[in-house]
């Protein structure tokens, strides 16, 4: 294994762990470069319910914290 995919695993447990915890799954992951990298995170909610705003921002809220710490 890379170091690049030694680093996308550990976001990828990061990632699934966190929404876990919320009550969501990870359907998958964007890398996107670019000027500016960003995160693509897709999700679905454990009871398959539909995915509302208020899951997007409890996934968001959840994941920033985590994500800036491992960045760093």
């Amino acid at each position: 294994m890379t170091v690049k995919q030694d680093a996308t695993q550990v976001v990828q447990d990061l990632i699934q762990t966190t929404l876990s915890s919320l009550g969501l799954d990870l359907v998958s992951l964007d890398f996107l470069t670019g000027r500016e990298k960003k995160l693509r995170v897709f999700i679905e909610r454990k009871d398959r319910a539909p995915v509302g705003m208020e899951d997007c921002v409890s996934a968001t809220r959840g994941l920033d914290g985590p994500l800036e710490a491992c960045s760093t």
